[in-house]
């Protein structure tokens, strides 16, 4: 876990910074969470609470500060439309998004809850449904504005994450370890090159909607949504599907094409697109690293080498 340095002075900070900016019941404290794709920390004001962001600089797929208030336009229309997501609140000044030392930031409704553990069974079909709503309104968001935001196509899923690869073999001389690759990006590359982008198949996404970006305390609730992008629809399906077995998968596309389209064809790319996600994985892990100011080690390299291998192997059942 990476913190912060002299964690009480950056509370302090931080808590003048939300006295200052934003209508809150006192008395206001403040808690750090943890530092993964940002510095998060816990609010408390009167009997509320909430998530304070602050950005962290220098990621791949942020381009301008356009794209964080892309991020926080989208969560405020989805929660108008009725999607229950952690929605940003809204400052003193009108603004969604704040700067602090440089960083910008936003804060954000407590998602109420805990994260899902485990398979999800009978509330699958109100997840569909609520995904296949989320995925709706966003083609909304993407008619009626400039949305802001990277596409996750190949260039991600694929290309930079394997580029990433080959810099990390190279630096531990093991370059011979890139022919893992060989026996299944070209037919990946087809089978992606085949969904048209457009909607239904491809639109904006959460795109990292696994169980600790879900609440659920008899409804269901969407939090983090720093990844979100322009992405293959079939891409958010894979950690949801991940979750279920059975009946439950069946009453989650069921409730899903209540409220959006799903095709028998994307559907049956899943698989595929599993194998892509533990590609883009590798990528954004390590893309991520420089950011904390780590440098990838030989025992990344052999992480990343056990996970091509793994892929080579179901690749060849595919």
């Amino acid at each position: 876990m990476h913190r912060p340095s002299n964690p009480r002075s950056r509370n302090r900070t931080v808590i003048a910074h939300v006295v200052a900016n934003y209508a809150l019941e006192p008395p206001i404290t403040c808690h750090w969470i943890h530092r993964g794709y940002n510095d998060h920390y816990r609010i408390e004001a009167g009997s509320s609470r909430y998530v304070f962001r602050i950005y962290l600089r220098g990621k791949y797929y942020i381009q301008s500060e356009g794209d964080y208030r892309s991020e926080l336009g989208l969560l405020r229309a989805l929660a108008a439309g009725g999607v229950s997501v952690a929605a940003p609140i809204e400052r003193c000044d009108g603004e969604l998004m704040g700067r602090l030392g440089g960083r910008c930031t936003a804060l954000f409704d407590w998602a109420n809850g805990d994260p899902i553990v485990g398979s999800i069974g009978d509330p699958s079909s109100e997840l569909g449904e609520m995904v296949g709503s989320m995925h709706r309104l966003s083609d909304q968001v993407a008619d009626a504005s400039a949305f802001s935001r990277y596409h996750l196509d190949l260039h991600y899923l694929l290309d930079e994450p394997l580029r990433i690869v080959g810099d990390l073999f190279a630096r531990f001389a093991r370059k011979g370890e890139m022919a893992l690759l060989a026996s299944f990006t070209d037919r990946f590359r087809r089978h992606v090159e085949s969904i048209p982008k457009r909607a239904p198949h491809y639109g904006i996404i959460h795109a990292d909607l696994h169980a600790e970006n879900i609440h659920y305390d008899g409804s269901f609730t969407f939090l983090d949504f720093d990844h979100c992008a322009f992405g293959y629809r079939v891409h958010e399906l894979v950690t949801l599907r991940e979750m279920m077995s059975g009946t439950a998968w069946e009453g989650f596309v069921a409730g899903y094409r209540k409220r959006y389209p799903l095709d028998d064809a994307d559907l049956r790319l899943l698989p595929l697109f599993t194998l892509l996600r533990e590609i883009w994985g590798i990528g954004d892990d390590l893309a991520i690293r420089p950011v904390w100011g780590e440098e990838p080690t030989e025992e990344d390299a052999d992480r990343v080498a056990d996970t091509l291998r793994w892929v080579a192997d179901e690749a060849a059942s595919l």
